[in-house]
């Protein structure tokens, strides 16, 4: 996992720091990793160590959703 770029996981040498991290990520305690905390925790250890990456995940728009898209006016023939 050390290969995909996110500090949060560079240094998962042993069962115990998966473990560790499982449970760090585990935010509501439900014994399972939901897509929401994972992508929380990824951004949040990227945003407080200042890396790059962080930098460009800090660039959401507030409340985690973009602009409301409309659609182009149907033609009609």
């Amino acid at each position: 996992m050390a290969d995909y770029g996110f500090l949060a996981l560079t240094d998962i040498a042993s069962v115990e720091d998966a473990k560790a991290l499982f449970q760090a990520m585990d935010d509501n305690g439900g014994g399972i990793v939901l897509l929401d905390e994972w992508c929380a925790y990824l951004k949040a250890t990227e945003v407080a160590a200042s890396t790059p990456m962080g930098f460009l995940l800090n660039m959401d728009e507030e409340g985690g959703v973009g602009k409301q898209q409309t659609l182009p006016p149907v033609f009609t023939l």
